[in-house]
């Protein structure tokens, strides 16, 4: 049947259920615009009642008569404009683990494979290029900008302040556990959820973490405990995700300002390295801030031991992506990207990705960004008291002399 699928079929609908960070459920955790989502863990409904439901059934026979549901505009627009989608890595994973042709698409109760669950956005750090969306400590900040008359401004419920979504919304699917293959929790910073260590309890107990591969979201700040170190232990391969956008001083920077030390992330290093099935990648997200840094973040992986991906283009807020900046900024970090470039000839995956980020680079963003990157980067230096200027020297005169 796979082979008479449309071309934008997904099959995240008949195999995956997300859970995000203010209760809101959905089919993946890219389809979540606001008022499309399947079910809502705040007001009752459960996974369960959202694989089971009419609305998930609908959206299936959407993708099988080759029609975008609304809900995915996301994949939609990537799609049509030519890149590799959510729904692209997904189909790759299911053929890497040789999953397509088992994936139930007749039946009404498919085997549910795929988990990702963010329990809440508790966080005990404010990212630039995050919101109160996904990160408790962006509450104040949203409020600041949007008092200082800011376009970027979250939309998120204020109140939600860190309340988590009921351990019971997830166990309500525990009868399917043993289907599952992979599951990704995320956050907020997931090591701060009272409900994550109590979710590997429960499928330590029932006996399948070992047919399952775990994948963790994490800002690496929070150390893992010798209960949590030893729930992983028992999974079929634990992936480590760990977002670090800068080294040095850049690191407290983009993370929030002083405080937030990168040996903090070196020493839950460690610890996840004591477990014979982890993998850690440090996975930053690229964007103006840190695109003169990334043969930095190299560096600092290899030297703990870790690898780097620099697929992760920044998309929101617009106003961070690196096609905002100007032409000659632009070409000066082309320049060093090209440099880093022969340092890495043996690293396909690596090489392909820098290949990628210097052609990104040459697409300039409308003007209006640019201002946006200003008046933006200024409020959240006012506010955290740390400048880009004294630690970029890239961008060095680029705030002040475009005062307006």
């Amino acid at each position: 049947m796979s082979s008479k699928l449309p071309e934008i079929f997904c099959y995240m609908p008949w195999t995956s259920l997300a859970l995000l960070p203010d209760g809101r459920i959905s089919a993946c955790c890219v389809s979540s615009s606001k008022g499309l989502e399947l079910g809502d863990s705040k007001v009752g409904d459960t996974l369960l009642d959202v694989w089971k439901g009419e609305k998930l059934k609908v959206i299936r026979r959407q993708f099988l008569a080759g029609e975008w549901p609304a809900s995915c505009v996301a994949c939609k627009v990537r799609h049509e404009e030519g890149y590799i989608s959510h729904k692209d890595y997904f189909f790759a994973t299911l053929k890497r683990y040789d999953l397509v042709e088992s994936v139930d698409l007749v039946g009404d109760d498919p085997p549910l494979l795929n988990l990702d669950l963010s329990f809440s956005n508790l966080c005990n750090l404010a990212c630039r290029m995050c919101s109160s969306q996904y990160s408790t400590k962006w509450i104040s900040i949203d409020q600041h900008l949007a008092q200082e008359g800011h376009e970027y401004r979250s939309t998120v419920d204020q109140e939600l302040n860190g309340r988590e979504s009921d351990l019971e919304t997830v166990k309500s699917i525990e009868q399917s556990f043993g289907s599952l293959r992979f599951i990704t929790v995320k956050g907020g910073e997931p090591l701060l959820a009272k409900n994550f260590i109590p979710f590997l309890q429960s499928l330590d107990k029932r006996g399948h973490s070992s047919n399952i591969d775990l994948t963790i979201v994490t800002n690496g700040t929070v150390a893992p405990n010798e209960e949590l170190l030893s729930l992983l232990a028992k999974f079929k391969k634990v992936v480590l995700s760990i977002s670090v956008d800068g080294v040095g001083r850049l690191f407290n920077y983009i993370r929030g300002g002083r405080g937030h030390d990168l040996t903090l992330v070196e020493n839950s290093i460690q610890k996840y390295q004591t477990l014979n099935n982890a993998y850690l990648d440090i996975y930053p997200v690229v964007q103006a801030y840190n695109v003169f840094d990334i043969e930095n973040i190299f560096d600092w992986s290899r030297r703990v031991k870790c690898h780097a991906s620099f697929r992760a283009l920044i998309k929101f807020p617009h106003c961070l992506q690196v096609g905002v900046l100007p032409k000659p900024l632009r070409q000066l970090a082309q320049e060093k990207l090209r440099s880093f470039l022969k340092k890495i000839e043996n690293e396909e995956q690596n090489f392909n990705e820098i290949e990628h980020l210097i052609r990104v680079l040459d697409v300039s963003i409308e003007p209006k960004y640019f201002d946006q990157f200003l008046r933006y980067t200024r409020e959240l230096d006012k506010y955290h008291q740390i400048h880009l200027e004294d630690i970029v020297p890239e961008f060095k005169g680029i705030l002040t002399s475009n005062l307006t």
